[in-house]
């Protein structure tokens, strides 16, 4: 009886280390995930960042654009005039 005992209370002993090595790993992961999310935070915010000036870039080339419609309509003008 006192063996049963004996060998129940190392047991439970085990399974008490094993369960703090498990705390410390689901402790250490909770913490990587955490440095992972703030990584892909910072991240995102670049990529919005880039695609920002992408607009930006796509606005310019349209006004752009349109101004050399305007010339283009202007020298066809002066051309015609002095013709």
């Amino acid at each position: 009886m006192q063996q049963s005992a004996d060998r129940i209370e190392h047991q439970v002993g085990l399974m008490s280390e094993h369960l703090t090595a498990i705390d410390i790993k689901i402790e250490r992961l909770g913490d990587k995930i955490d440095r992972l999310a703030d990584r892909i935070s910072e991240l995102t915010n670049a990529v919005n960042g880039h695609l920002e000036v992408a607009k930006q870039q796509a606005l310019n080339i349209g006004e752009l654009t349109k101004l050399v419609v305007a010339q283009t309509n202007m020298v066809a003008t002066f051309m015609s005039r002095s013709s």
